[in-house]
């Protein structure tokens, strides 16, 4: 998933059951299911075309910088959530795209960790702006679908009529995301992400997100490029791809039960095909977003047909 290696995938979700087989299974399990029911592998193919795009607009939510302690950040800004203009299903895609987005941005070897430090701002936020709804499918998404994601929340200049808000919300925190949460000031953000990582919004020297929308030379590059990749193709990679699944499998049972001539190696090798062929996928499983644009997701997949803003 995400052409992460295999191995760090499914530990993420043993670590989330703290350590019991069973249900990290369950986990695996059920978030494939979701995957599925909610159409996960469409939105990343049809990435920002179909959303709502005032909302993207608004740069309410995105990943960009790193902390102290190297992970990607994850920037929120509470007063930029507009429930008179949402689209509730739009709203939840793009909660799913952007988690997608990090998962393979994430993958870059400039990142030292491959969890992300989300930083909430609360400054200018009223009652007009907690959306339970919004931030109950946020949590949700987070906890049981992309577990382990989080290093560290902060949630900057709380106001006093967010603690009302809290209670409600931290009965769905597991007690180890709770353990996360750090509340700050604006001053006391610089202790955990240096200025030089911290958007101008927040007082920092990194220039402030900004959405734009696909030129029309990126969107008939992405148009050719599929284009240009045959069925008989397509099928090859796939089947290249679902061996190599069968492969890493097969081999750590083998490898588990302690078979004789199957060794770590094997395995790693079959780890190394699954990731490789993910990549040669790209193409016809996902489209470049904003992130491709700014320059934070450096994608080699995509880099003839994606112009830096």
């Amino acid at each position: 998933m995400h052409g992460e290696d295999p191995d760090v995938y499914v530990m993420r979700f043993l670590r989330a059951r703290k350590w019991v087989p069973e249900d990290a299974v369950n986990m695996l399990v059920n978030m494939l299911r979701w995957r599925a029911s909610f159409g996960v592998r469409q939105i990343l193919l049809e990435a920002e075309g179909p959303l709502h795009k005032s909302e993207m607009k608004r740069c309410q939510s995105y990943f960009c910088g790193t902390d102290k302690e190297g992970r990607i950040c994850c920037f929120v800004h509470a007063n930029r959530h507009n429930t008179s203009d949402l689209v509730r299903n739009l709203s939840e895609k793009l909660i799913v795209l952007t988690m997608e987005s990090a998962c393979m941005i994430l993958q870059q070897p400039e990142f030292k960790s491959t969890t992300a430090t989300m930083l909430v701002d609360l400054r200018d936020a009223g009652i007009q702006h907690q959306d339970s709804i919004a931030t109950r499918f946020m949590l949700n998404v987070m906890q049981n679908y992309y577990p382990e994601r989080l290093g560290r929340a902060l949630i900057i200049s709380a106001p006093w009529i967010f603690s009302g808000f809290w209670q409600l919300i931290k009965p769905w925190l597991d007690p180890v995301v709770q353990a996360k949460v750090v509340f700050v000031s604006r001053e006391e953000v610089s202790q955990y992400v240096d200025i030089s990582q911290t958007v101008k919004h927040l007082g920092g020297e990194m220039r402030d997100f900004v959405y734009t929308d696909a030129p029309e030379s990126e969107l008939n590059g992405i148009t050719k490029l599929r284009s240009e990749m045959s069925q008989t193709e397509r099928d090859d990679i796939w089947a290249s791809f679902k061996q190599g699944l069968d492969e890493y499998v097969a081999t750590t049972l083998a490898w588990c039960k302690g078979t004789d001539g199957v060794d770590n190696g094997a395995r790693l090798i079959a780890a190394k095909r699954i990731q490789s062929d993910y990549v040669r996928l790209t193409p016809i499983v996902r489209a470049p977003t904003n992130y491709h644009r700014m320059g934070i997701h450096r994608d080699e997949a995509f880099k003839s047909i994606v112009t830096l803003v």
